[in-house]
């Protein structure tokens, strides 16, 4: 089986280590992490807002990005955080590219409410949240690799119909597409 290339996009080194110990169960996973948008699209010439292009992240199969993350924390005019994994998300819609926004902040948060009413609005379900301050790092897989099935496979998503990540028939549906070395 070819390995799937990961992107988890996240500045939090707690969060990082859980996300490292979560990608330990998942061999085929290539993983690569990266803590500002710099690191993400480390091929981006300029950091000025009307010269970046996302196109680096092309070369992911799938990613899941934090919501507030820095251009590039090692330049000063650049470093504050940003909603930046908003635009990830966009980009990543508009690559094809299964994407999942990942925070340990509820939606209810002020600062995140306009995301969530924004992809309810959609009809985007990308999005994983918590109330204790650690990410759900299984939820996101689970709903990214949803993603990718409804990205790639849109016939079998919907001869399948809605069913659980977790549930026994997506199970094998993954297993099937990974013996044919599709996954």
């Amino acid at each position: 089986m070819k390995p799937v290339k990961v992107l988890v996009i996240e500045n939090d080194p707690a969060h990082i280590a859980d996300a490292k110990e979560f990608f330990q169960s998942k061999p085929f996973a290539k993983v690569t992490y990266a803590k500002s948008l710099r690191e993400a699209v480390p091929n981006m010439q300029s950091m000025n807002a009307r010269d970046i292009t996302l196109e680096g992240l092309k070369r992911y199969d799938l990613i899941l990005s934090d919501i507030h993350f820095s251009l590039n924390p090692h330049c000063p005019e650049v470093s504050d955080e940003y909603q930046i994994g908003v635009g990830i998300l966009f980009a990543c819609s508009q690559f094809k590219i299964p994407c999942v926004l990942v925070t340990d902040k509820g939606h209810h948060n002020t600062s995140l409410e306009w995301i969530y009413q924004l992809l309810c609005g959609l009809k985007m379900d990308n999005i994983v949240d918590s109330y204790d301050g650690k990410k759900k790092w299984e939820d996101a897989w689970n709903k990214v690799l949803m993603e990718m099935v409804r990205m790639k496979f849109p016939e079998q998503a919907k001869a399948y119909g809605g069913f659980n990540p977790t549930g026994e028939r997506f199970t094998s549906f993954i297993q099937g597409l990974e013996e044919k070395g599709i996954l």
